[in-house]
């Protein structure tokens, strides 16, 4: 009753967890499912690089802390609002009448908790301990958490006792715990399906949570394609800059020669003309000297990174093949670490490996493209020296012609590379604009109907196991550690003397419980000890008895009166001597009466054997002697040579002596008497003294033992 008591106090007072679940595809860039021309292809085709999704990394990616950060400051959560309860507070986010808008928040706030408690429609009280102010609603308001915005949800009330509790934590710490608590996983093996599970008492938190982490997700993912695209564009216009203004002075000088020289049109037409036989060396020229500035470009932006990493500019058309590869594989390497660093520390042994790598690759460009400079500037002098043969052919020309023919090609080189440069600035501009994530929501964040926590019928067999076992374990436990006397097997266990009988409890509260033509069970028991004595030692002579036990309390003084009782109506002169000189009972036994003189004065010498023998009303048969007062030195009055007097004239006018004394356990009395005896009856007593179900057991252990 308690166990299911206590697990439905459990599932009473816990609060339900649900179980949010969205299914996120992550895209693989080199595949084109929909038979045309895919935004991921346009970005490939205009030079910018796309590799296959590493499922594991986006894995550990959606489950950074970093990421999940960004989740829990976009969506406020690090700020939660509580309903007071009688037992559990209850949390407030779909239902909550106020919303906060924290516009300086002090880091001294976070785990600090106050109170909001409802004024009026336009005003609210902001508890913080002792300190109580009075704000207005959608009006910022400064506190010791900070400068904060308050706003009242119209369509939401107040709790019944009209004050709600706002508690505010470490939004990294907020991040740390739901980054652990989302579980991610493929749907199927080698498949590039995630599923993402996250499980929350609040439902509506859940799924915005798990929403804006796809969302952040996504928002990173283009972020990181565009940095090559920004990278380039930077570029791009740099150079724009530069071929702007050296344009504009080549023009110029153009407009100044003919200004000055007075150059008619027909002029300029005719030296066009002769002019046309070279020009196409011109453009050769001109080809190759975009070449080289853009390979000069390339190798100036990598000597000036030094030991930084960056995006190499990767739309600039690079006329050689290996040059290309190179630039394309830096990129690829680079966009991998940064990727990795997000979920990870710039030691990891992977982050290690592509930052050698990305240096060797860097040395392997700044290497392939000196030696393609070399090669193009060896080009560039064979066609210059083709160049000049050609021009040598216009010295018949006016010097005015060819002046101007050679204004015009610097112009005619200086256009055509800032052309190229503009188209380029367009490309990557229309690669930044159609940029797309890598992932695609197939289900969005949905939450079940049912909690998944607690499990009523998991709880409730709990309770019942628990129910069963502790009881059951106690049993174990107290039978295991239980060292008491409970049956006649533990006794056997532990000695080979054996076990004459046993003695029931005697609930009526008498001391003598055997008489004459009494038929009761217990003195029935008595009669069965007498006749079990007799049967053990009747070729013995047993005469002499001794009766102890191993402690006080057992039922020895007990056991000799009546078994006394018993031997003298079975028509046995019986005589009960008590040598108990410590705690002596044995007349207050017999008579009901406290010890008066007996064997301590006769031990002592002031009293005859005659005076010490006292006949009983219990039977004519039946003779006792009482202890007497209790001598200071009990066991030196035993060891005197009045006792063996005392003991040969009993064995002489007494067919049966029993003997109580002290327990063999605790005091060495008993042993004292160890010569006057034939045989010693151990009393053990069975269980807790005082209990209902407890029997005095007595072991013969033979002669003298």
């Amino acid at each position: 009753m308690l166990a299911f008591t206590g697990a439905w106090l459990y599932l009473r007072y816990t609060i339900p967890k649900y179980e949010t679940k969205a299914i996120l595809m992550i895209k693989d860039e080199n595949q084109n499912t929909g038979g045309g021309v895919s935004q991921e292809s346009i970005i490939k085709d205009l030079g910018l690089l796309g590799g296959n999704k590493n499922i594991e990394n986006e894995i550990q990616i959606l489950k950074s802390r970093t990421m999940m950060e960004d989740v829990v400051r976009s969506l406020g959560i690090y700020a939660v609002f509580f309903a007071e309860g009688r037992v559990l507070n209850s949390e407030l986010y779909e239902d909550c009448p106020v919303r906060l808008d924290s516009l300086d928040l002090n880091k001294t706030a976070y785990g600090k908790t106050c109170i909001i408690r409802e004024k009026d429609s336009r005003s609210f009280l902001f508890e913080d301990g002792k300190i109580i102010e009075t704000y207005a609603y959608s009006v910022p308001f400064t506190t010791t958490f900070g400068t904060l915005l308050m706003t009242k949800m119209d369509s939401l009330n107040f709790p019944e006792n009209g004050s709600i509790i706002l508690s505010i934590s470490n939004p990294e710490e907020v991040a740390k715990g739901y980054a652990g608590r989302v579980s991610i996983k493929t749907v199927k093996e080698f498949s590039s399906v995630l599923e993402l599970t996250l499980i929350d008492p609040e439902k509506k938190k859940s799924r915005d949570i798990l929403n804006k982490l796809v969302e952040v997700y996504n928002r990173a993912e283009i972020e990181d394609k565009n940095r090559l695209s920004n990278n380039t564009l930077r570029f791009i216009e740099d150079r724009l800059i530069s071929l702007t203004g050296d344009l504009k002075g080549v023009e110029l000088d153009i407009e100044q020669y003919k200004t000055t020289r007075f150059i008619p049109l027909d002029v300029v037409e005719s030296a066009t003309r002769l002019g046309d036989e070279y020009m196409d060396l011109d453009k050769e020229l001109a080809r190759l000297d975009i070449q080289i500035n853009i390979l000069q470009s390339i190798e100036d932006y990598l000597k000036n990174q030094q030991n930084r990493f960056d995006l190499i500019p990767a739309n600039l058309e690079v006329s050689n093949a290996a040059v290309s590869s190179l630039l394309n594989q830096f990129n690829t390497l680079l966009l991998e670490r940064d990727r990795l660093l997000k979920s990870a520390t710039s030691e990891n042994p992977r982050a290690v490996i592509l930052e050698e790598q990305l240096r060797s690759l860097k040395t392997a460009i700044l290497q392939s493209i000196r030696e393609n400079l070399q090669n193009l500037a060896m080009n560039r002098r064979q066609v210059e020296q083709k160049n000049r043969f050609a021009n040598s052919r216009l010295k018949t020309a006016p010097k005015m012609q060819r002046e101007l023919l050679e204004i015009a090609r610097q112009q005619h080189i200086k256009e055509s590379l800032y052309l190229y440069l503009l188209q380029k600035r367009e490309e990557t501009a229309l690669s930044m604009a159609i940029t797309t994530p890598n992932s695609r929501v197939i289900d969005p964040a949905n939450t079940d109907a049912l909690p998944v926590e607690p499990k009523k019928q998991l709880i409730y067999a709990m309770g019942l196991l628990l129910g069963i076992g502790i009881p059951a374990l106690l049993i174990v436990l107290l039978d295991l550690l239980n060292d008491k006397i409970q049956s006649k097997e533990d006794i056997e266990k532990e000695t080979a003397a054996p076990i004459i009988g046993g003695i029931g409890h005697s609930k009526s509260g008498k001391q003598i419980v055997v008489s004459k033509g009494s038929r009761s069970s217990i003195a029935e028991m008595f009669r069965l000890l007498r006749t079990n004595l007799q049967f053990i030692a009747a070729d013995s002579g047993n005469k002499t008895i001794l009766i102890t036990s191993a402690s006080s309390g057992e039922g020895k003084t007990f056991v000799t009166a009546n078994l006394g009782v018993s031997m003298a109506l079975a028509d046995k002169k019986t005589v009960l001597v008590g040598l108990d000189l410590r705690k002596p009972k044995l007349t207050k036994y017999i008579t009901g009466h406290p010890e008066t003189s007996g064997i301590t004065n006769y031990l002592a010498g002031n009293i005859n054997i005659e005076d010490i023998i006292l006949p009983t009303e219990l039977s004519s048969n039946l003779f006792y002697i009482p202890s007497g007062p209790v001598p200071p030195n009990p066991a030196e009055l035993l060891m005197s040579k009045r006792l063996d007097a005392l003991m040969e004239h009993l064995k002489s006018a007494f067919d049966t002596i029993l003997i109580d004394t002290p327990p063999v356990g605790l005091v060495a009395d008993a042993l004292l008497l160890n010569k006057h005896i034939d045989s010693t009856l151990f009393v053990v007593r069975s269980g807790k003294p005082g209990g209902d179900s407890w029997a005095s057991l007595m072991i013969f252990t033979g002669t003298k033992n």
